[in-house]
């Protein structure tokens, strides 16, 4: 029986996002899976492309952590087809919303967002770790 499959999973109320299925094979390019639930939504892409060239999402991830007491406006990552944005609120929240839209942008092309709402300390410190866990196998890749 092999290892269990790496993946990172949100879950807040209403919500769930999971990255999983990262493939390194590629020194160049981490493969991996990105599902979104919510009430009516059931989306998913099953290769999304995050390349040695491309800002890495851990990264985002950390200054968000390192800006714990606030920032102004939207923080925005991404590649291709997934992106993440983040919005600080009073209180000590952020809202990230995480986005899907497949490479087909024909007539029949759709998109999917789920916005989470993490504690700007402990949550999403925790996130950032779990996520740079995730892609440990690209950078050792």
């Amino acid at each position: 029986m092999g290892l269990p499959e790496p993946e990172v999973v949100v879950r807040c109320p209403g919500v769930h996002l999971r990255l999983s299925g990262i493939n390194a094979q590629d020194p160049y390019e981490a493969e991996f899976s990105v599902e979104l639930h919510a009430a009516g939504l059931d989306a998913r892409l099953d290769r999304v492309i995050q390349s040695a060239w491309d800002r890495p999402l851990v990264d985002f991830l950390d200054e968000l952590v390192a800006d714990f007491r606030g920032w102004e406006g939207e923080r925005v990552w991404g590649v291709a087809n997934f992106a993440v944005t983040a919005t600080f609120h009073p209180g000590g929240h952020v809202d990230v919303t995480w986005r899907l839209q497949p490479w087909d942008t024909g007539l029949d092309a759709w998109e999917a967002s789920v916005t989470t709402r993490l504690e700007a300390g402990e949550q999403l410190r925790n996130l950032a770790a779990e996520v740079r866990e995730f892609f440990s196998a690209f950078d050792q890749g």
